[in-house]
């Protein structure tokens, strides 16, 4: 996810640039194999750029809209049965990969659990 600063960087991609066009061809990769990284990069800062400003659009948004864990606008409210929380689904999900319990009241929780939370969304 482009949005995550822990996932992805702009510079990353950048330094792997500089360093598959520098004259000392350390790596070998042939010039398509270039410009296909290259054009991932380019559509993966446009993405970036994209999400970073419809994101700035909700920077005053309530507070029971964002994700008690992740601080963004949700886009797919759930309720967490045990704890009563509300989470986005994806945070949950993500969550639930490395742990299957509630991380609010550490009761065991799995995905079907969740309560989707259509009106909060809307």
């Amino acid at each position: 996810m482009v949005i995550d600063d822990r996932s992805y960087s702009n510079e990353t991609f950048e330094k792997a640039i500089k360093i598959l066009n520098s004259d000392k061809k350390a790596i070998n990769v042939d010039s398509e194999h270039r410009e296909n990284f290259e054009t991932l990069a380019a559509i993966l800062r446009s993405k970036k750029e994209t999400l970073v400003d419809d994101v700035a659009q909700f920077d005053d948004a309530p507070e029971e809209f964002l994700d008690p864990l992740m601080f963004n606008l949700m886009d797919d409210p759930v309720e967490l049965p045990g704890s009563k929380t509300i989470i986005d689904r994806i945070t949950i999900k993500r969550h639930l990969l490395n742990d299957p319990h509630d991380p609010f009241n550490r009761a065991p929780l799995t995905l079907d659990q969740v309560i989707t939370r259509d009106d909060i969304r809307q």
